[in-house]
Order: structure tokens, then sequence, then C-alpha cells
């Protein structure tokens, strides 16, 4: 800025007079009608507090989203707290500079092709398919990804998935991370003791190269992976048994899906420099979250955007308004393995003829991850379709 001259008065951004506590509970009660009535009170752009996460600048436009998106570090950084303390200093989610990117080449190479991590979700969810009539599908979907991950991650061990409860909480829902105390780190260090014991050679290589990170990178994958991809595996089928929509193909039944109903209903970032959104000018380290349950139903983005429309993503890629995987330089790495399992979970459910349960309307939270409230569904039988290769 040159000598004599003031910059102009930036207007602070609006949000609710309300102690953070209330705000904490308006969120924890009803987190996506929470955002829908702040967004029509205070416009595009407001702040809110989030419980574990604290004060936040919510950005619900689409101008404002797209300049976001296209920043990379070290204007714009990924979020490190509270999930550094989940995952370990070593993780992508907590590592600054450049060391982030060194840290994802890692992660990708232990992780090697989707068609491995698929197969053995597929299998688990056979298994667990097999003779029921009736079936919750969020707890089916994390039963199967979780012992999918296991076994990817070279963990045989019957109290696993008990151990990932133990350390990323259990599937009541309303839970962040487990809460603290010593159960949870007792948990943490008996899951670090078992990754990696008999890992596939992407892990093993890891290990060998990256000693104590390697563990990081691994709780780093359980952690984006497990719910995320049982509750978009929850939506899918849900929302196609709702509209009647068996007649789009699984990825478009998928991508709809993820559209309506993102599992994290935002996508949080933090400035690493002064940034300007909208008239609003951000220090560095202000936290910032797209609000993508909101974005995702804009009309500039989307026709009919309140409506489940799988068919709308039959000739078209998805844009980059579509954010259930990120943005930029910390895209979710894990997006070919997350949407390959949910597809072959659509393609499996559809098999059976599924039929939606009524139950209580609304949606739980579960971490950062809504899912469905009524999320049973009736089973009438298999068909021969194929659903894996």
């Amino acid at each position: 800025m040159r000598s004599g001259l003031a910059r102009p008065a930036s207007p602070p951004v609006p949000g609710p007079d309300l102690a953070p506590a209330v705000q904490h509970r308006r969120w924890m009660a009803a987190p996506l009608r929470t955002l829908r009535l702040a967004q029509r009170r205070f416009g595009p752009v407001f702040r809110w507090d989030f419980p574990a996460f604290g004060p936040t600048v919510v950005v619900a436009g689409v101008g404002e989203a797209r300049a976001l998106a296209a920043l990379r570090p070290p204007t714009l950084l990924g979020i490190r707290e509270p999930l550094a303390a989940v995952v370990g200093p070593a993780s992508v989610l907590a590592l600054r500079g450049s060391a982030p990117h060194a840290a994802r080449r890692r992660l990708g190479s232990a992780m090697g092709s989707a068609g491995p991590w698929v197969e053995g979700f597929v299998e688990r969810t056979d298994v667990r398919l097999a003779g029921r009539d009736r079936v919750d599908l969020y707890e089916l979907a994390l039963d199967a990804v979780t012992d999918a991950l296991g076994l990817g991650l070279g963990v045989d061990d019957p109290a696993w998935g008990a151990v990932l409860d133990g350390v990323f909480g259990g599937p009541a829902p309303g839970h962040l991370f487990g809460g603290d105390g010593v159960e949870r780190r007792g948990a943490l260090q008996q899951l670090r003791a078992r990754v990696g014991t008999g890992a596939g050679e992407g892990w093993e290589a890891a290990l060998a190269a990256g000693g104590a990170g390697a563990d990081d990178l691994a709780l780093t994958l359980l952690g984006a992976t497990r719910e995320p991809v049982a509750a978009a595996c929850a939506w899918s089928v849900v929302a196609a048994c709702r509209a009647g929509a068996w007649g789009a193909s699984d990825r478009e039944i998928v991508l709809e899906a993820l559209r309506l109903h993102p599992p994290g209903p935002l996508l949080r970032r933090v400035t690493g420099e002064e940034l300007l959104v909208g008239p609003h000018r951000l220090p560095p380290g202000t936290q910032i979250a797209l609000a993508t349950a909101l974005l995702h139903r804009d009309p500039r983005s989307y026709a009919d955007p309140d409506r489940f429309q799988p068919e709308r993503w039959r000739s078209s890629r998805p844009p980059r308004d579509l954010l259930t995987w990120g943005m930029g330089s910390r895209r979710c790495l894990g997006a070919r393995v997350a949407l390959g399992m949910v597809e072959a979970f659509v393609g499996q459910l559809r098999a059976h003829r599924p039929r939606w349960i009524p139950g209580p309307s609304g949606v739980e939270r579960h971490n950062l991850t809504l899912v469905p409230a009524a999320r049973d569904v009736e089973l009438a039988g298999t068909t021969d379709r194929k659903v894996f290769p």
C-alpha cells in the first residue's frame, strides 16, 4: 500500500448476537436449518461459532466460493484443529508449508489403485447382507468400510471396529471424535499398534519410508473415509428409493445424492494471508467454512436445485461447484476409492430391490458427518445383476 493512502474500512462479518454455547446448541440440534436461517438473515458471508472449531466465517455465496476455490497455499490452508489431535502431527491435515504435498504423495502411493479397496468393501458388504431382510444402511456400510480399511491396512483383528469407535467415536449420533480423556487416548494407542502389521505392499513401503509418520497417514485415511463413505452410501440408497429413481445409473444416483446431501455440510479452511471475501477483509488465521449444503442447492449452479434428479449427470461431468471431495490442492486424495465404494454399494443394494421404511425426519450428526435419521430398508430379494466386474 502506498504511503499516505488509508486502506478502505472493511465492514465486519455479520453474525448472531448469541453466546457461543447457544450457537453450539443450535448447530448440534439442527445443522442444516441453522445454516439456512443464518444465510437468510445475514447474507452470503456470515460468522458462526462451531463446537470444537470456534468462531468461523461461513461462505454460502457461489461467487465468493468460486473465488476461494481458485486459491492455493499459502493464501488458503487446511484446517488443523481439532483434527490434528486425532490424526497425529504428521498427517496431511496437520502439516504446514510444503510438507503436506510430500505427505499427500506418500499417502497416494500407499493407497495404490482403488480396485483392491473397493473389492474388499464389496466382499464385506455381501457377507453382511447375506440372509438379511432389513438393514440400517449407514451401519451396514460403516461396518463394511471398517472391515475393508482394516484389510487394506493389514489389520486382522475382531476388535478392530471397537478400537476405531474408541478413537473416532461410536455409532451413536452427536459425538465429536469420541470425546477426550484416557479412554480415547488408550484406543488411539491400540489403533497405532495395529496399523501396518501385515499390511499391503503400499503401506509397508510407507511405514518403512515414513517412520513414525506413516501411521498418521493411515489415521488420516481412516478418519476421512470411514464415516463419510458410510453416510454417502446411506443417502444414495435412501434418495433413490424415495424418488423411485432406480432407472438411473449407479454413478448418476451417487452424484445427485452427494449434491443434495453432502456428508460434510462444511468444507473448512484457514487463511494463511490477509484475504478479501466479498467486502470483508479477513486477517491471517481466520477460519473459513464453505457451506456445501447450501452451495449445492443454489439455482445459479443447478436447475430445480431441491429436486433429486440423477439424470442431470447423464451428459455432464461434475461441475466445479460440486465440493463433496473438497477443492484445490487439498482435494480429497481418497475420492476415487470413496466414489468406487459408494457406487458399488448402490449396485449391491439395487440387486436386493430395497424398499425404504419411513421414519424420523431430518438428519443425525456423527462427528463432522450428517446421516439420514430414517435409513432402514427392507430387502425383497436378489436379482442376477452383477455389481462388480
